[in-house]
């Protein structure tokens, strides 16, 4: 296992907690009746008092992923022979297949778009599995929540069984954390090759690691582009997540809120897809989603606690 090569006080070194600016609005002051100042102010006080508390305005500008417009595809699938704790899933380009794990036992999946299972790879080793991403080449990343770890699996290729020792892998020192509260989701920048985590809770935090993927270098570099403590994005948790390569923006899922969030590396807001009852097409929330990814065209897939798969498509 490779060693962190600095203490965790370097990590809070390395937290970076960005400044909100907030905009002015500039305009001639004229002279009005009193009447109608009082009415403004009325009028400017009922729409403060509509914005929900740690609820960032959404950005119209500039490319988006338009989640508002997306829409339930077709009825959940039940994933066969997975009872229950289905967690992170990936998108894999070069299959055109989905990859999923579970995190008891643990088990990597692959699956069609359709949500058919394809093939079980037992997990030796590994504990409590619940982010999964593609890394390319063939190469996948897998968090591991209660060890705080990251693993790189180099290849699937003729494996039947996936033994942990075989693999590359570190554990990040997010020791303040509860059980049951750390790492949860995992993407990754293609271009960069910068890895993203998100912490589930205690604290909520999005964390950035460069370096694990090359392994040239000589140290791996922590930092957390904002602090999402002051910043939730209206969200309660964090469970999933999936960098869009075409803006350079995330996906963050939140479990207990359902809902899936785009933002950008600052933390801005670009909008929301809810996954509660009446949303999205959705007769039923969705249980305890876990795991969010994106296929070539832009279809949506949620991956839900114990064992469902949801498709959302654009309008």
């Amino acid at each position: 296992m490779l060693q962190l090569f600095s203490p965790i006080s370097r990590l809070f070194h390395c937290h970076r907690t960005r400044k909100v600016m907030v905009g002015r609005i500039s305009q001639s002051v004229r002279r009005r009746p009193l009447t109608s100042s009082v009415s403004a102010l009325v009028s400017a006080a009922l729409i403060v008092a509509l914005i929900p508390l740690n609820t960032q305005a959404i950005i119209q500008t500039g490319p988006r992923m338009e989640l508002e417009s997306y829409q339930l595809a077709a009825e959940p699938v039940v994933i066969d022979s997975v009872a229950h704790n289905a967690s992170g899933i990936t998108y894999n380009p070069d299959t055109n297949t989905l990859f999923a794990v579970v995190n008891n036992p643990e088990i990597l999946l692959e699956l069609t778009l359709e949500g058919e299972l394809l093939r079980k790879i037992p997990l030796e080793g590994f504990h409590d599995t619940e982010g999964l991403t593609y890394l390319g080449e063939g190469r996948y990343a897998v968090t591991e929540e209660t060890r705080r770890s990251i693993v790189i699996i180099d290849t699937l290729d003729g494996l039947e069984v996936l033994e942990r020792d075989m693999y590359r892998s570190i554990a990040i020192p997010f020791a303040f954390t509860k059980h049951n509260r750390g790492f949860e989701g995992i993407t990754v920048d293609p271009q960069t090759g910068s890895l993203f985590v998100v912490n589930e809770k205690r604290p909520r935090s999005l964390l950035q690691v460069d370096g694990l993927l090359d392994p040239t270098q000589l140290g791996i570099n922590f930092s957390i582009p904002w602090d999402m403590e002051s910043r939730t994005l209206g969200n309660t948790d964090l469970a999933g997540l999936q960098f869009l390569s075409q803006t350079n923006h995330l996906l963050i899922l939140s479990e207990e809120s359902k809902r899936v969030t785009e933002v950008d590396i600052e933390g801005n807001t670009y909008g929301y897809l809810d996954l509660d009852s009446g949303d999205a097409g959705l007769n039923e929330a969705i249980e305890q989603p876990e795991g969010v990814t994106v296929d070539a065209d832009g279809d949506l897939y949620i991956l839900s606690e114990p064992n469902l798969l949801y498709r959302f498509s654009r309008s």
